[in-house]
């Protein structure tokens, strides 16, 4: 999904700038280019959030509007308030057509297992998958279907369908699980530990 913003240069100084830049209804954020100096910019609070809300939970494209000139990015890092929890500061890394990225594409999670009914707890391990790509190979997302994922069972990296995409987490890590029910592991550790009954012999 692409998105398009526009911003303006700021003044680098004190961080008393930054606080009154966000006290006027701005965000300041950074343009990092490959191997290049970062270009300080200034967000409309409003216009930023109405497009980030958007992008939750996808690869977001923003393509950047300053003074004329567009810069083609992708979100680097956010930093969140600790309190109000809205976000404060922004990094965009600037997108080069042939020059591979490190990106972290979501994983979408399809299907409705049948052992849920059962008892079963699905446990989600990973949300995102970590790679390197070029830009115009970067997925939207890696669909994984868990509708027959039963009791016991897991998926893992390596059980997903990935082609000519340089994955960096391991092979055996474990995207998603269904176990049992935490009562019932007990009742069942519970049985399996108590004695066999004993049984009389007729005399």
């Amino acid at each position: 999904m692409i998105f398009r913003l526009e911003a303006t240069k700021r003044t680098v100084g004190k961080k008393s700038l930054n606080t009154e830049l966000r006290k006027s209804g701005l965000i300041p954020a950074v343009i990092y280019g490959q191997g290049e100096t970062g270009i300080p910019i200034s967000l409309n609070k409003m216009e930023f959030m109405k497009e980030y809300k958007k992008s939750i939970g996808e690869i977001a494209f923003f393509n950047i509007n300053i003074e004329g000139k567009e810069y083609n990015t992708i979100m680097k890092e956010r930093q969140i308030h600790p309190v109000r929890r809205d976000v404060i500061h922004v990094d965009f890394l600037e997108l080069h057509k042939d020059t591979p990225i490190n990106v972290n594409v979501p994983l979408k999670f399809i299907g409705q297992p049948e052992d849920l009914k059962n008892g079963g707890i699905l446990e989600i391990g990973m949300r995102h998958l970590s790679l390197t790509c070029l830009p115009a190979e970067i997925p939207e997302d890696f669909q994984v279907d868990i509708s027959n994922l039963r009791i016991g069972q897991s998926i893992h990296v390596k059980d997903i369908d990935i082609k000519n995409l340089h994955i960096h987490d391991a092979a055996d890590l474990t995207i998603a699980s269904i176990h049992t029910a935490r009562g019932l592991e007990i009742e069942a550790e519970a049985a399996e530990a108590a004695p066999a009954p004993e049984t009389e012999t007729e005399k």
